[in-house]
């Protein structure tokens, strides 16, 4: 059986994740499978592919394995007024893409210092809707424009 458009996607979500540069993406697949892409594993194949590279993430600090479809914040849903697990994964994602710390937990910490000085709230958990909508304008002008991202931290003395 042929590999999956879901096991492709999951392949290069997870070497973008290990920051792998596409030939040592495609020497590691030449090592374990013989082949130069991943279109070209069985489905079994990509399986053993999936789990090596998550472990190897995993141990590197840059992957969480999750079990089953959950993700992360849907333990939140529901909450009326309250923000959506969908936008709190959106805010996550956004603040990863403009914020300077190296590693995960230092990216959420930062994360949560930018709302507290934007709402006094401690957590990113804590945002109701319309927050939620005012902190991805703020991370979409963030990223639209780098120099503006100064304007837009908290206050030196907010942590």
């Amino acid at each position: 059986m042929d590999i999956s458009k879901d096991q492709i996607r999951r392949i290069h979500t997870i070497t973008h994740a290990l920051e792998m540069s596409d030939q040592d993406y495609r020497a590691l697949l030449d090592k374990w499978f013989g082949v130069t892409t991943c279109k070209k594993l069985t489905y079994q194949e990509a399986d053993v592919a999936i789990k090596r590279l998550e472990y190897i993430a995993t141990k590197m600090g840059k992957w969480q394995h999750r079990e089953g479809n959950k993700q992360k914040y849907d333990e939140l849903g529901n909450r009326q007024g309250m923000a959506k697990p969908k936008q709190l994964r959106m805010i996550e994602a956004m603040w990863c893409d403009v914020s300077y710390q190296q590693d995960h937990e230092a990216k959420i910490k930062a994360l949560n210092r930018f709302i507290y000085g934007f709402f006094r709230i401690s957590h990113i958990r804590f945002l109701e809707g319309w927050q939620a909508k005012k902190v991805i304008r703020a991370l979409q002008e963030m990223k639209e424009h780098p120099a503006k991202r100064r304007r837009y931290a908290p206050a030196a003395g907010a942590r």
